[in-house]
């Protein structure tokens, strides 16, 4: 990054904000931004989170974890992704080891809208770096943005979102 870039960054971070709360074991982070306060929103929510893996079992017709509780079809979120795509296709096949745990992610996204680029990631880092439970809400508008405006402000969103988690720990 040049002094340009540089100085680009620290001057879209300024109109950014990211806070990290402290929920018990858990935390919830809100990033949001814009040019004015009202352009504060919720655009996505991600939720990173651990896991025993789970084995399909034929007996019960449910969905059992390591630790032997069974979930039923109701019980099990719609939209999981495992951080690792190798663990991910051990666990579909049912062949997951019983001693590791997983992170996964869910996120909403309000239509028309892309936070979730960066309220996923996040919501996955702060939980690896957290150990617990993470919930990521995310809302940033600015008008009419060109593209390698855009990238500015995912790069200093990124730089507030670092610089926050940095001072949780």
């Amino acid at each position: 990054m040049n002094d340009k870039d540089e100085l680009l960054t620290l001057s879209w971070e300024h109109t950014i904000s990211c806070e990290v709360m402290q929920l018990g074991r858990d935390y919830l982070i809100r990033l949001s931004g814009g040019m004015h306060t009202h352009h504060h929103h919720i655009g996505a929510v991600s939720t990173a989170y651990y896991v025993n893996p789970v084995v399909t079992s034929d007996v019960d017709e449910c969905i059992r974890s390591m630790d032997g509780t069974c979930l039923t079809q109701d019980e099990i979120p719609i939209s999981m992704t495992a951080s690792d795509k190798d663990t991910n296709d051990r666990l579909n096949a049912g062949l997951a080891g019983a001693s590791s745990e997983q992170i996964y992610t869910m996120t909403h996204v309000v239509p028309g809208h892309k936070e979730a680029i960066l309220s996923e990631p996040m919501a996955l880092e702060a939980a690896k770096r957290l150990g617990t439970t993470v919930t990521v809400v995310a809302g940033i508008h600015y008008e009419q943005l060109q593209k390698h405006e855009i990238d500015q402000v995912v790069h200093a969103a990124w730089h507030v979102f670092h610089r926050a988690l940095s001072e949780a720990l």
